[in-house]
């Protein structure tokens, strides 16, 4: 067998059943399933009887562990296979996307994982759609540390489920530095892993990944420091000096995305806005001239609220459309 598909589970057998079935449609068969239960009180030995065909083993963990630390014993999980994947339960895979990143990390020895950019979905119809869609043949970048680091901070969704390691290459990672980031440990832990090596990244999405909305609990315990030392970390993992380019590229990301991050923390964990403010213009990570829309949402709703900016800013953008001059006047 080449490669197992780890599976942290909890209370979702209807959303693992899709799962399931997304990994029963794959064109690549040469892999073995385990779903570690986090002592959830759903039924999931039922499900695994629906799918016969496929080679699927399962455990309870002895204790709940709770999301994060499920999800890395579900990456540090020991296999006898040359790859190892943890996919989270509620996602799903276009159906050729673990013979390409198996493919790509058998001709590409020096990269420690190939994983996708994500995209994100509701219902599975919807997801089932945008594979479809994306039949085209399918590019795909190798990054250094630096350059993973630049497509993160670009903009560019890669989801620490959708990657695929080199067994290997876990036996001696580094662990993820959840007491210093909480739960954004989960893609420096990817740069850690990288190292002086290279991984991989398809073009086109091919990891579709369930919104999880205001239901999401798993960032009540990040507080404002770790979301400040997520992007510290960031710029420590560029080429320093930094270069021109690369200043513009980590200023406008933190700018944006640490203003937009101010409501989403919860209220215990977040400190007055002026002192958050403060603090990220003294540390060098907040600087208003980088200003895009989604930073000036998030300035907007730490005095105003997030549902009247939100009307406020597509009322802005409505008017400067009407007021842009047409291109075709003289």
């Amino acid at each position: 067998m080449k490669l197992t598909v780890v599976i942290p589970v909890y209370n979702q057998p209807e959303l693992c059943r899709q799962c399931l079935r997304s990994l029963k449609s794959q064109t690549f068969r040469d892999f073995g399933i385990v779903l570690v239960d986090d002592g959830g009180s759903r039924d999931y030995k039922g499900l695994i009887k629906e799918f016969p065909e496929q080679q699927i083993n399962y455990e309870r963990n002895e204790k709940n562990l709770g999301a994060i630390l499920n999800i890395f014993y579900t990456i540090f999980y020991p296999v006898q296979t040359e790859y190892v994947m943890s996919m989270h339960e509620d996602d799903l895979l276009h159906p050729s996307f673990l013979e390409r990143a198996v493919n790509v990390l058998d001709t590409h020895p020096q990269s420690e994982f190939a994983g996708s950019k994500g995209i994100f979905f509701d219902e599975e119809a919807e997801a089932l759609k945008l594979a479809a869609k994306n039949e085209l043949p399918v590019k795909v970048s190798e990054f250094g540390a630096a350059d993973f680091v630049r497509f993160i901070l670009g903009g560019s969704p890669f989801m620490l489920g959708s990657a695929v390691y080199r067994s290997q290459a876990l036996l001696t990672a580094p662990k993820p530095n959840l007491a210093g980031l909480s739960v954004s440990c989960d893609r420096p832990f990817l740069v850690d892993l990288i190292g002086d090596n290279t991984c991989l990244v398809f073009n086109e999405p091919m990891f579709y990944s369930r919104r999880h909305g205001k239901k999401d609990m798993r960032g009540k315990d990040m507080d404002w420091q770790q979301v400040f030392g997520l992007y510290e970390y960031y710029r420590s993992r560029l080429p320093q000096p930094l270069s021109l380019k690369d200043q513009r590229l980590f200023l406008t990301s933190s700018t944006n995305n640490l203003l937009l991050s101010y409501r989403s923390l919860f209220p215990d964990k977040r400190p007055s806005r002026f002192l958050y403010i403060g603090e990220g213009k003294r540390r060098g990570l907040i600087k208003f001239d980088k200003l895009n829309s989604k930073g000036s949402f998030g300035l907007l709703s730490m005095c105003l609220g997030s549902t009247f900016s939100f009307y406020l800013l597509k009322a802005v953008q409505g008017l400067r459309q009407k007021i842009k001059p047409s291109p075709y006047q003289t």
